[in-house]
């Protein structure tokens, strides 16, 4: 499957990448740095850590291997 995670961690890893995309209303290619920290800083006002890391964890395994970007 994907690099041996397991079906759960796509999963979560997924919903985090849709939900990053849905809150920019676009495809996640072209996001900045300074908008992934915006993203990031209301969505600790309204989520738990663990949502938080989950959409890092998934935002990274797309950039690095979907993109294929540091």
């Amino acid at each position: 499957m994907c690099q041996g995670l397991r079906p759960e961690t796509i999963s979560a890893y997924s919903r985090g990448v849709r939900r990053v995309a849905g809150y920019f209303k676009r495809c996640l290619d072209n996001l900045t740095v300074d908008g992934l920290k915006g993203y990031f800083a209301a969505l600790v006002e309204s989520h738990p850590w663990s949502t938080l890391k989950l959409d890092r964890n998934g935002i990274q395994f797309y950039y690095r291997h979907v993109l294929q970007r540091p």
